[in-house]
Protein backbone atom coordinates (compact mmCIF):
# COMPACT_ATOMS: atom_id res chain seq x y z
CA UNK A 1 0.00 0.00 0.00
CA UNK A 2 2.69 2.01 0.80
CA UNK A 3 4.99 1.65 -2.56
CA UNK A 4 1.48 2.36 -4.51
CA UNK A 5 0.50 5.73 -1.98
CA UNK A 6 3.88 7.25 -3.42
CA UNK A 7 3.45 5.95 -6.97
CA UNK A 8 0.20 7.96 -7.30
CA UNK A 9 1.83 10.73 -5.55
CA UNK A 10 4.75 11.13 -7.24
CA UNK A 11 2.70 10.57 -10.47
CA UNK A 12 -0.32 13.37 -9.55
CA UNK A 13 2.39 15.68 -8.28
CA UNK A 14 4.14 15.20 -11.95
CA UNK A 15 0.89 15.81 -13.62
CA UNK A 16 -0.02 19.16 -11.89
CA UNK A 17 3.50 20.87 -11.48
CA UNK A 18 5.89 18.60 -13.75
CA UNK A 19 8.32 17.46 -11.42
CA UNK A 20 8.21 14.14 -9.26
CA UNK A 21 8.40 14.05 -5.09
CA UNK A 22 10.60 11.35 -5.06
CA UNK A 23 12.39 10.74 -8.64
CA UNK A 24 11.75 7.35 -7.98
CA UNK A 25 11.63 4.24 -10.62
CA UNK A 26 8.94 2.27 -10.33
CA UNK A 27 9.09 -1.12 -11.45
CA UNK A 28 6.15 -2.73 -12.91
CA UNK A 29 5.16 -6.10 -11.32
CA UNK A 30 2.64 -8.28 -10.89
CA UNK A 31 0.15 -6.87 -8.15
CA UNK A 32 0.91 -3.33 -10.02
CA UNK A 33 4.09 -0.57 -9.82
CA UNK A 34 6.72 -0.82 -6.76
CA UNK A 35 9.26 1.68 -6.49
CA UNK A 36 12.69 -0.03 -7.04
CA UNK A 37 14.55 1.07 -3.91
CA UNK A 38 11.54 0.01 -1.97
CA UNK A 39 12.80 -2.76 0.63
CA UNK A 40 16.25 -1.08 0.75
CA UNK A 41 14.79 1.87 1.63
CA UNK A 42 12.60 0.38 4.02
CA UNK A 43 15.09 -1.62 5.37
CA UNK A 44 17.05 1.11 6.46
CA UNK A 45 14.67 2.67 8.34
CA UNK A 46 14.24 -0.22 10.31
CA UNK A 47 18.23 -0.53 10.97
CA UNK A 48 18.12 3.31 12.06
CA UNK A 49 15.24 2.64 14.11
CA UNK A 50 12.83 5.21 12.08
CA UNK A 51 10.09 2.86 11.75
CA UNK A 52 8.49 -0.06 12.81
CA UNK A 53 7.58 -3.27 10.61
CA UNK A 54 4.61 -5.69 11.78
CA UNK A 55 2.70 -8.43 9.36
CA UNK A 56 -0.09 -10.45 9.11
CA UNK A 57 -0.81 -13.42 6.79
CA UNK A 58 -4.30 -12.71 4.79
CA UNK A 59 -5.60 -15.36 2.91
CA UNK A 60 -2.68 -16.43 0.57
CA UNK A 61 0.26 -13.32 1.28
CA UNK A 62 1.61 -11.62 4.24
CA UNK A 63 0.31 -7.77 4.79
CA UNK A 64 2.92 -5.59 6.06
CA UNK A 65 2.26 -2.34 8.60
CA UNK A 66 4.91 0.22 8.94
CA UNK A 67 4.71 2.62 12.14
CA UNK A 68 7.08 5.65 12.54
CA UNK A 69 9.02 5.80 15.49
CA UNK A 70 9.67 9.03 15.56
CA UNK A 71 8.49 12.58 15.09
CA UNK A 72 7.61 13.36 11.21
CA UNK A 73 9.83 15.93 9.55
CA UNK A 74 8.49 17.20 6.15
CA UNK A 75 10.98 19.97 5.83
CA UNK A 76 12.32 18.69 2.68
CA UNK A 77 8.52 18.76 1.20
CA UNK A 78 6.74 21.51 -0.13
CA UNK A 79 3.51 22.47 0.86
CA UNK A 80 2.12 21.64 -3.01
CA UNK A 81 3.76 17.93 -2.69
CA UNK A 82 2.44 17.74 0.84
CA UNK A 83 -0.93 18.90 -0.31
CA UNK A 84 -0.66 16.26 -3.19
CA UNK A 85 0.41 13.26 -0.86
CA UNK A 86 -2.72 13.98 1.51
CA UNK A 87 -5.05 14.16 -1.29
CA UNK A 88 -3.33 11.21 -2.39
CA UNK A 89 -3.90 9.63 0.58
CA UNK A 90 -7.50 10.16 0.98
CA UNK A 91 -8.47 9.61 -2.54
CA UNK A 92 -6.91 5.74 -1.91
CA UNK A 93 -7.49 5.44 2.00
CA UNK A 94 -10.57 3.08 1.27
CA UNK A 95 -8.57 0.72 -0.06
CA UNK A 96 -6.09 0.20 3.02
CA UNK A 97 -7.55 -3.00 3.80
CA UNK A 98 -8.06 -4.66 0.31
CA UNK A 99 -4.51 -4.40 -0.90
CA UNK A 100 -5.51 -6.50 -4.03
CA UNK A 101 -7.89 -4.09 -4.78
CA UNK A 102 -5.55 -1.24 -5.02
CA UNK A 103 -3.51 -3.43 -7.04
CA UNK A 104 -5.99 -3.42 -9.33
CA UNK A 105 -6.67 -0.16 -9.24
CA UNK A 106 -3.25 0.28 -10.38
CA UNK A 107 -3.45 -1.44 -13.28
CA UNK A 108 -5.79 1.21 -14.70
CA UNK A 109 -3.43 3.52 -14.22
CA UNK A 110 -2.81 5.68 -17.60
CA UNK A 111 0.99 6.00 -16.35
CA UNK A 112 1.37 2.24 -16.08
CA UNK A 113 -1.05 1.93 -19.75
CA UNK A 114 1.65 3.95 -21.40
CA UNK A 115 4.64 2.48 -20.18
CA UNK A 116 2.97 -1.36 -20.59
CA UNK A 117 6.17 -1.84 -23.17
CA UNK A 118 9.02 -0.76 -20.16
CA UNK A 119 9.70 -2.73 -17.61
CA UNK A 120 10.73 0.73 -15.32
CA UNK A 121 9.10 3.66 -15.19
CA UNK A 122 10.87 6.76 -14.80
CA UNK A 123 9.11 10.11 -14.47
Amino acid sequence: MIGKLLYFSDFDNYEKYEKPISGETYIRKQMGPVPSHFFEAIGELIDEGKIAESSERVINYSKYKYSSLTDLDISLLSSDEVQVMDDTINKLSHFYSYSEEISQYSHGDISLEISKRRRNIKL
